[in-house]
């Protein structure tokens, strides 16, 4: 939970001139997060594989608990890509969808 926490909320660190403190944050951030049932987010990433950096992609993610994740690549490369994963179902496999004809 705090590497998602790091993730979603930590460029918001820095936007004040006072100094924080990062536990404090940390901890006040995970209480909010342990109150908010779902959310969405916009999600960039860019990956290294083998020394070589791969193009950017941009991702819509839906969250809820109590484990559900849906994400779909709105951007090139992958763009309509769409991947679901619900804790429990599926054998708790992600199922995957591929844009394109074939992508069913």
């Amino acid at each position: 939970m705090t590497i998602l926490l790091v993730i979603f909320l930590l460029p918001l660190v820095g936007r004040g001139q006072e100094r924080i403190d990062l536990e404090d944050w940390l901890r006040q951030a995970e209480a909010f997060l342990d109150t908010t049932a779902s959310y969405a987010a916009v999600f960039h990433k860019q990956e290294r594989v083998k020394g070589w950096l791969k193009a950017e992609e941009t991702v819509y993610l839906k969250f809820k608990k109590p484990f559900k994740v849906y994400m779909k690549w709105i951007d090139d490369p992958g763009k309509g890509r769409e991947v679901l994963y619900v804790d429990g179902w599926n054998k708790n496999r992600i199922l995957l969808r591929e844009p394109g004809f074939m992508g069913w």
